[in-house]
């Protein structure tokens, strides 16, 4: 919609109508805070109750309505369908519009004042270094930082400007950064509005694009189709990625240099089975631990694991299915969370970051137990473990903390 507004910027009036599944979702203060997050400028219905979504007879996220300038609905599109053809049909109805006359084009005004900007601004990925060094995915912002202890931040790659443009750090140009991963002097970026996938050299400092599709708006599910890549995690000399908009797991391989999906069918559903029969549903984050892949199931509030090495079975730790979440703590089979986007390794225990319940949740894999263990977050989206300390993205409230566990409060690093 962004290129639609963008285009016909005169003519075409956009409402956005958030009909939510998740509690959370239907906050009007959380909407507000997305449509920030997001640099939504039109306005957006609340629609808590479904009641625009009935009487439009909508079934599925998203869906497009099109309504030509007498009032009447003329087009439908479910899905996130070409761009092309979305196009073609706006143009036909200005056209139509304007020569039946009386339609004069008019700028539609935009809303929501955007907040003063601070160091950071929704920071959604963390990559701790062994020697202490952390990378933040500064996605509000469009950069990624290199921060130390007692020297603050030491890097920024990207100018600020959303955008796709390689070349030495300050002036490459990124678009809502999260998943980062490093692999010896190579920091490896999930450039999630791009649909890419960068790296820096971080010898010379310069960025390059290794992996971007061509059109990849317009591709059909299938090889080369990267759509929002959002997490990333390292297995020797083999990258993990965590493909939220196609609902698979992609892995990288970096001697060779081939990409290719290795888990999920691209169907979204908790659905466990063999590697490439298996669904999940908008994974969102990854971990390498006990010898396996461990995948925040973001619209599942799942977390579900799977064998480094094919062939092998996903199966499902905790979660239950699409519309089944809650804030419940307690065995594996009665656990329920809301839409995790973080997760992390420590020994025997993985850490959560359950976001649409501003919490951090401690899967006890061992015990087959969950438990909350740090709260008064705001929709937490990254984890990053160094050592026995956790870095934790606190992104609704633009920090980045360092946390002990067991220990009573975070301390705040960066914000």
């Amino acid at each position: 919609m962004r290129r639609a507004e963008a285009e016909f910027a005169e003519a075409l009036a956009v409402i956005g109508v958030h009909a939510g599944k998740f509690t959370r979702e239907r906050q009007s203060a959380a909407i507000l805070d997305a449509m920030r997050r997001e640099d939504i400028r039109h306005p957006v219905v609340n629609d808590g109750d479904y009641r625009v979504w009935d009487s439009y007879g909508v079934r599925a996220w998203p869906t497009l309505i099109l309504i030509d300038a007498s009032g009447r609905i003329v087009a439908r599109q479910e899905g996130e369908g070409p761009y092309a053809e979305l196009r073609l049909r706006i143009e036909r109805e200005i056209a139509g519009a304007t020569q039946k006359g009386g339609f004069a084009p008019t700028p539609v005004p935009t809303v929501v004042p955007q907040e003063a900007p601070g160091l950071l601004r929704y920071p959604g990925g963390l990559s701790a270094a062994p020697d202490g060094t952390l990378y933040i995915a500064d996605s509000g912002h469009h950069r990624v930082l290199r921060w130390r202890q007692g020297t603050g931040v030491t890097g920024v790659w990207g100018d600020g400007s959303p955008g796709l443009r390689d070349g030495r750090a300050e002036e490459a140009r990124l678009r809502d950064p999260h998943g980062l991963a490093l692999v010896g002097d190579t920091l490896w970026i999930a450039d999630s509005g791009n649909h890419a996938l960068r790296q820096v050299d971080l010898r010379s400092g310069r960025m390059r694009t290794a992996w971007r599709p061509a059109q990849v708006e317009e591709a059909p599910l299938g090889p080369g189709a990267l759509r929002s890549p959002w997490a990333l995690a390292t297995d020797g000399d083999r990258l993990f990625i965590a493909v939220a908009g196609s609902h698979q797991i992609w892995l990288l391989d970096l001697p060779r240099g081939s990409l290719a999906p290795f888990a999920g069918s691209g169907y979204e559903a908790l659905y466990d089975a063999d590697l490439s029969r298996a669904r999940l549903a908008q994974p969102m984050a990854l971990a390498v631990g006990q010898g396996r892949l461990l995948v925040a199931d973001a619209e599942s509030s799942a977390v579900r694991t799977l064998p480094l090495e094919a062939p092998g079975r996903v199966a499902t730790l905790v979660g239950k299915g699409l519309f089944d979440f809650g804030d419940r703590q307690g065995s594996f089979a009665e656990t329920l969370l809301q839409h995790p986007q973080g997760i992390a390794c420590i020994g025997g225990a993985l850490y959560v970051a359950d976001t649409y319940n501003d919490q951090i949740v401690r899967l006890d894999l061992t015990r087959g137990e969950s438990s909350a263990v740090l709260g008064g977050l705001r929709e937490p989206s990254a984890i990053a473990s160094l050592g026995g300390e956790l870095f934790i993205a606190d992104t609704g409230h633009h920090q980045v903390l360092r946390w002990v566990p067991g220990s009573p409060r975070a301390a705040m690093v960066l914000g």
